[in-house]
């Protein structure tokens, strides 16, 4: 048996379907953003526990506040500084750690220990060469150089400390960060004449000079070429002030001058022989008695 179907019926079912379907997606619709709104409206829950933890690094690096609940813990950050050792944050003279729990707002202070800094050290030697021995010494690296004092050496004079290439090396000189010998530098002395004076006087009073001369040390007396003179007498030779007599090449010490003065030994005159008279003739008799006769 075949049924036949009324279009306007169909059309009709069709329609009502559609306003049905658009009708229950409007009560949907309406549902959805009703609940919406009320969750806009609804006061948002304020975290009353919550507390702040700030940071005092002490000259080290930044580290930023961290805001936690109140009983909680944290990981505690480390921050770093130049040339020190983080040592743990302080609150006051107590150390923190990270199972340690916070109850209100809290500043942490950062202690650090200075690292121990390894200094660089080289030794530098002298060679005096002969001169008086000067002991090495340690000296820091890119450290200015101290000179101990300098060497002594019998008849030379010291001029510098010089390095392996006679390149000299001075006071506060910078060298490189390596053990090095220097070597002493010398001038020889000129020697000095050591010379005393000798002084030939004409009499025991030393007044009457006659004649100087200056003797090196060590070197024999030159007596004057020429002997003075003194009438009546003879010289003998030249003494000292204590009388000993002095002779061509004596030598002296060099402590003082030395005063001379001449020996003398007076010459004896000799008296002259009267001569024999000749015997007186008789004439000469007469004439002599007859002389006496008339006076």
């Amino acid at each position: 048996m075949k049924f036949k179907v009324n279009k306007y019926v169909l059309n009709s079912c069709i329609t009502a379907l559609i306003l049905a379907i658009l009708l229950v997606s409007f009560f949907i619709f309406l549902k959805v953003n009703s609940n919406k709104k009320v969750k806009k409206d609804e006061p948002k829950t304020e975290i009353k526990d919550q507390i702040t933890i700030s940071f005092d690094t002490d000259g080290g690096s930044v580290v930023k506040d961290i805001n936690i609940n109140k009983n909680e813990t944290i990981k505690l950050p480390v921050p770093v500084k130049d040339g020190y050792e983080f040592d743990g944050w302080y609150l006051d003279k107590t150390k923190v750690s990270d199972k340690t729990k916070f109850i209100k707002d809290t500043k942490l202070k950062a202690k650090w220990i200075k690292k121990e800094v390894e200094v660089k050290t080289f030794k530098v030697t002298f060679d005096s060469k002969g001169g008086s021995q000067v002991a090495s010494i340690t000296v820091d690296c890119d450290t200015e150089l101290k000179l101990p004092k300098n060497p002594t050496r019998e008849g030379y004079e010291f001029v510098s400390w010089v390095d392996k290439n006679d390149r000299p090396i001075l006071d506060k000189a910078l060298l490189a960060c390596e053990d090095i010998t220097l070597y002493a530098n010398w001038n020889k002395k000129e020697e000095e004449v050591k010379t005393f004076k000798v002084s030939f006087y004409l009499d025991d009073e030393y007044t009457n000079e006659y004649a100087s001369v200056n003797v090196e040390c060590g070197n024999g007396l030159k007596l004057p070429q020429n002997n003075p003179t003194k009438e009546g007498y003879e010289f003998v030779s030249w003494v000292d002030q204590h009388g000993k007599s002095i002779l061509e090449g004596t030598k002296f010490t060099c402590d003082n001058d030395v005063k001379l003065s001449p020996y003398w030994r007076k010459i004896e005159k000799e008296e002259p022989k009267e001569e024999p008279k000749e015997e007186e003739t008789q004439e000469e008799k007469k004439d002599e008695e007859e002389k006496k006769d008339n006076n």
